[in-house]
């Protein structure tokens, strides 16, 4: 057996026998909108925190946080269920789980 099977890289994929993934309607295209909804979670000094945020963590939330951005939007709450999204979410704190033992994340 080659040592550096699993380093092998398919770079043809399904070529021309894409499976079917049978959609409603015939359809032949899915779209997926992902929208990060985070406004009024950072740390700020009016909200009780210590300091306020002063640059882009886009990298990931610098230390224990909150997650209450769209607890100040109530409008876009009902919007969103209206419509019936798919919502997923941080939940009341941004977890660290990559500094996480994995029993205490399990």
């Amino acid at each position: 057996m080659d040592p550096n099977a699993h380093l092998t890289r398919d770079f043809v994929g399904y070529g021309a026998n894409p499976p079917d993934p049978q959609w409603k309607s015939g359809a032949s295209l899915a779209l997926n909108f992902v929208i990060n909804y985070e406004e009024g979670s950072e740390p700020s000094i009016p909200d009780g925190d210590d300091f306020s945020e002063t640059g882009l963590t886009e990298g990931g939330s610098p230390g224990k946080g909150r997650d209450l951005a769209l607890e100040r939007n109530p409008e876009a709450c009902a919007r969103i269920r209206e419509r019936g999204y798919d919502i997923c979410a941080h939940g009341w704190r941004w977890e660290h789980h990559q500094n996480m033992p994995e029993d205490v994340e399990r």
